[in-house]
């Protein structure tokens, strides 16, 4: 499964759907509630970091609530195993400091980075002999149809 922008966006929309089916067997309703409520704050804080907007001071006090709202949640679920190196940068407010020094975050997504990358691999590799592209220092001659 490709989990690329649009995809990804898609996956955490209808996330709702996969944690009440992984959460059907649990005798404490309890459970799954607090598993959809995670989920919901985790998009809440997704989409406040794939925004456009500045972030001045109150919208950075505000995202970092949503944070801490999810990570109380999100924690309470998974323990110490919960903090990966994703869930790590929210909680220990690195992406509120960039906010405070950069304003917004949306210039340097990942998804950008990537497909720039992509662009230029696909130039390299087309345009020289390490992709097989034309030209380069072969003395054979190509093999041509008549």
């Amino acid at each position: 499964m490709n989990l690329q922008n649009n995809n990804a966006r898609k996956f955490i929309a209808g996330f709702d759907h996969l944690v009440k089916y992984c959460t059907a067997g649990y005798s404490d309703p309890s459970y799954t509630e607090n598993w959809l409520d995670a989920m919901k704050r985790f998009r809440v804080v997704a989409k406040l970091l794939d925004s456009r907007y500045h972030f001045g001071f109150a919208r950075i006090c505000h995202f970092q609530n949503e944070v801490d709202e999810f990570c109380l949640v999100y924690f309470k679920l998974r323990g110490r195993d919960g903090m990966t190196n994703y869930f790590h940068p929210l909680q220990a407010r690195h992406y509120a400091f960039f906010f405070e020094k950069y304003g917004n975050l949306y210039r340097f997504s990942q998804q950008g980075w990537e497909d720039l990358n992509s662009a230029v691999k696909r130039s390299y590799h087309y345009n020289t002999q390490t992709g097989g592209g034309r030209g380069g220092s072969s003395k054979l001659l190509p093999v041509t149809v008549m």
